[in-house]
């Protein structure tokens, strides 16, 4: 699964994002050190991650889903509760 965004400036895009969550204009979401990005709620923080990539050609910020490495898979409900912002609990 994949967020792709087309934008003429897609590193300043993500450095806005960024922005906004470092000065928690964008609630909900944290910033790891190496620049993936995961919910802040305990509930599904570290469960997954999105994780940015510049594609300076064609012009786009794509966001790849990535599971936590301990996982076979990212689960529906954490898909629907986590990166959709539903209020599902993933254990339901």
């Amino acid at each position: 699964m994949a967020i792709i965004i087309k934008t003429h400036n897609p590193n300043l895009l993500l450095d806005k994002i960024y922005e906004g969550i470092a000065t928690r204009k964008v609630e909900k979401w944290t910033v790891m050190t190496d620049g993936r990005i995961t919910p802040s709620p305990l509930l599904w923080k570290n469960e997954a991650f999105l994780k940015p990539q510049i594609w300076v050609e064609e012009n786009e910020l794509r966001f790849g889903l990535l599971k936590r490495k301990d996982r076979k898979h990212v689960t529906s409900k954490l898909y629907s509760g986590g990166y959709h912002n539903r209020p599902e609990h993933p254990t339901r």
